[in-house]
């Protein structure tokens, strides 16, 4: 079975005290690290990152090829265990407050299915209305 655990960002990086503040519409970039054990070189293809919004939309996206590597041992290279190093990017409309997003990574099943394959961290996100005037 294959299973996933992210390194960074970690819940203590993005608590209450330090949220990601962006303008809304714009694009806030949050560092990924993960580490995939027992995925196959023919589930590669599947893997997806998850975000989920407060407002329950969720995006699915396909992480790039050049992202994932297989994790290097003092035996060489393994052939089931692979390290994830990725930008998620977040954007949203207008939020009043800071609020949690959801990053996960999951196996693309079937069409419209995923099979998570760890526990989702949650990010505080603030996007913010444009400031008009000087």
């Amino acid at each position: 079975m294959c299973t996933a655990r992210i390194l960074e960002p970690t819940e203590t990086t993005f608590n209450s005290d330090n949220v990601i503040k962006v303008t809304a519409g714009l694009i806030a970039a949050v560092p990924l690290v993960a580490e995939l054990e027992n995925l196959q070189e023919s589930q590669r293809q599947n893997l997806r990152l998850k975000i989920k919004y407060p407002d329950q939309n969720v995006h699915v996206i396909v992480p790039r090829k050049r992202d994932l590597k297989k994790i290097m041992t003092e035996q060489g290279e393994s052939d089931s265990h692979w390290r994830l190093r990725t930008t998620v990017l977040l954007s949203h409309g207008v939020w009043t407050e800071a609020s949690p997003v959801d990053i996960s990574l999951c196996l693309s099943v079937r069409a419209n299915s995923e099979l998570e394959l760890c526990k989702p961290v949650r990010v505080q996100f603030a996007p913010k209305p444009v400031k008009r005037g000087i």
